[in-house]
């Protein structure tokens, strides 16, 4: 299934998360959980601000 980015991101969203690597980006390694932390309102995890500080 061919599907973008943010779809993928989506799709996350609608399955309970439950501790699944979902991509390794380098060093880091981010999970299902990861991902739920980019909802709105939501506190970012320890993996996916150091990704992002990382990229900076």
């Amino acid at each position: 299934m061919n599907c973008t980015k943010a779809e993928r991101v989506v799709q996350l969203w609608s399955q309970k998360a439950v501790g699944q690597i979902e991509a390794v980006v380098g060093p880091y390694k981010l999970y299902d959980t990861s991902f739920e932390t980019l909802k709105e309102s939501a506190w970012l995890s320890d993996e996916v601000r150091k990704y992002l500080i990382q990229t900076i």
